[in-house]
């Protein structure tokens, strides 16, 4: 029986020379791949998609457009394509799916791949080859992007291995998925009262933490998406903090950005990996993640003894919404690995987070 699920770093790796081109090994994740944009940007004035077998360039030649020059800002409010570098050529036998870095998604930047003669956003069917392009909208800050930058990546896929509930319920048994991040205690599969029984875990979040959150607040000052510490921003000129309420409640003001955060710690194992995905609308009108995808091996510890990580989430409520103590933010669920990936590098970005954590483009809030 062939193995069927998610492609970790080492078969992306066996890809590279055949079906991805104009790649370096450090792009490979250990679920997934980066994608870098090119200094072919346009800034233009709706948004599309192409329909089959048409491609991306052919609808922009027909499109108000403006070549965006790279060393000024992308502006708040604005729309713009970007081609991305390199090529895929995925094999009948995979298709992919991609989700902005999660970097991107903590500025409030809302990216989505877009792919020759694919009409739907963040889609890669299998066998496809073609150009690949990038939609980017700042929605919160003026962004100021360079060629090269990363700001989406592709996870590869034979099959869906998305879980059922029973498929769920044993993996929590076995694999002890969630974690009490306050107590490092197991959140056993009974102990779960919100559930939409649909083989998904649903979220609760985080009031009790000294700091909650951080609220996007408007600046005229440009961000600098580059992960170099002496070009690292302020983030007092781009959020003001949240402390825990004392009332236990928090209400979020209609169509604002905030950086909140699960309450409880997520472990995945290394034969895993999670995507959270969008809550049911009878949850409230809300949106809780833009990135949304966790690593095989996130919160897991390089032999197992990881008790898992909080979920940074970024929250822009449509209508004013209170939220309260342990209640539902968020949705995660976990598909198998075609087989397991190495363990998650406990040094990087975002490898130990606790609680609700900027971007790496921001300072330490100090």
């Amino acid at each position: 029986m062939k193995k069927q699920g998610t492609l970790p770093k080492s078969r992306i790796l066996e890809m590279m020379p055949e079906f991805i081109s104009a790649r370096s090994k450090d792009e490979v994740n250990n679920a997934s791949l980066d994608l870098a944009i090119t200094d072919e940007v346009w800034r233009v004035d709706n948004v599309f998609l192409p329909r089959p077998g048409e491609s991306i360039e052919s609808i922009l030649a027909d499109t108000n457009k403006w070549r965006h020059p790279m060393d000024q800002p992308m502006w708040r409010g604005q729309t713009y394509i970007a081609k991305v570098a390199g090529s895929i050529e995925l094999p009948t036998s995979l298709y992919g799916y991609a989700n902005p870095k999660s970097s991107l998604g903590r500025t409030d930047t809302h990216i989505r791949l877009m792919a020759d003669g694919v009409a739907r956003y963040d889609c890669i069917p299998r066998g496809w080859k073609g150009q690949l392009w990038m939609l980017i909208q700042p929605l919160s800050f003026h962004i100021v992007v360079s060629a090269g930058e990363r700001l989406n990546q592709v996870r590869f896929f034979t099959n869906d291995t998305r879980f059922d509930e029973a498929e769920l319920e044993v993996s929590m048994r076995r694999d002890n998925l969630l974690w009490n991040a306050k107590e490092k205690s197991i959140i056993p599969y009974g102990d779960i009262r919100i559930s939409d029984k649909d083989g998904s875990i649903i979220l609760l979040i985080d009031l009790v933490s000294d700091v909650v959150g951080f609220r996007a607040i408007r600046t005229e000052t440009p961000l600098v998406l580059a992960d170099l510490k002496e070009k690292a921003a302020d983030p007092r000129e781009f959020f003001e903090i949240i402390e825990r309420p004392r009332c236990g409640s928090l209400t979020l003001e209609r169509m604002e950005f905030y950086i909140l955060s699960t309450l409880e710690a997520i472990r995945i194992p290394p034969t895993l990996s999670g995507e959270m995905v969008s809550m049911d609308d009878r949850a409230g009108e809300f949106r809780s993640h833009y990135a949304g995808y966790f690593d095989a091996c996130y919160g897991w510890g390089e032999h197992g003894e990881g008790t898992g990580n909080q979920g940074t989430l970024e929250v822009r409520p449509w209508e004013k919404l209170r939220v309260r103590k342990e209640q539902a933010i968020a949705k995660m669920r976990l598909e198998r690995m075609t087989e397991p990936a190495d363990p998650y590098d406990p040094t990087g970005n975002y490898g130990n987070q606790v609680g609700p954590t900027l971007a790496k483009f921001w300072k330490k809030w100090q």
